[in-house]
């Protein structure tokens, strides 16, 4: 959900920031009224969550600690962190106009890593140096390479076909369904985007090595 909904909702959150940046400076927009409940239902969402990992957390302290190894944590922050910066670095030298978006992407992006990166701390005591085991070893491969096929078929096929394809090995490989189950959301989710975002939203599909 989170992948579809930044596809649906990020050209418009796009267009909607460069419209605004145009018509108001960061001081007068700061002072709006719609802007300070934006900002403090932001900060409120941040911080219950935080909260109720917190308290979650420690109530399930000795399972989490059984069953997670912070090192694959710290490998999977690495690579977002990564990828952040990756975009931030350039964008620090481009015109306003143009590092506008990765810019506001990527600074509170660096920042809520740095918040996954002090929530880590609980697990300091787990596991330790021990060597990882087998099994999570083979589970966060799995991860890295489902997340690794998702781009690739991306760049091969599109979005119209990665995205529907996404959604079946999801709800097959890691939602434990049936391959039934994830072929009909597949072609939900494909007809859905097709009918809605190629027939109603004119929306600009990234460029792919089959379709162009």
């Amino acid at each position: 959900p989170p992948l579809v909904l930044g596809f649906i909702l990020g050209p418009i959150m796009e267009d909607a920031l460069h419209i605004t940046a145009e018509g108001y400076t960061w001081s007068s927009l700061a002072q709006r009224p719609i802007s300070l409940i934006i900002l403090a239902g932001i900060v409120l969402t941040v911080a219950f969550a935080a909260r109720a990992s917190r308290r979650d957390r420690r109530e399930n302290r000795r399972q989490t600690e059984e069953s997670l190894d912070p090192r694959i944590a710290l490998l999977m922050l690495a690579l977002i962190a990564a990828a952040f910066a990756y975009a931030l670095i350039p964008a620090l030298s481009w015109p306003s106009d143009s590092g506008r978006i990765p810019i506001v992407t990527a600074l509170p992006g660096l920042a809520l890593c740095a918040l996954a990166l002090a929530q880590l701390r609980f697990m300091g005591d787990g596991p330790g140096a021990a060597p990882l085991a087998p099994r999570t070893l083979a589970s966060a491969g799995g991860f890295f390479l489902w997340l690794a096929g998702t781009g690739a078929a991306t760049m091969v096929a599109g979005q119209l076909v990665a995205l529907p394809l996404f959604m079946a090995v999801y709800i097959v490989v890691w939602g434990g369904y049936r391959l039934w189950l994830g072929a009909l959301y597949a072609a939900g989710g494909l007809a859905f985007l097709y009918v809605m975002f190629e027939r109603v939203v004119a929306v600009m599909w990234y460029p792919s090595l089959l379709f162009g």
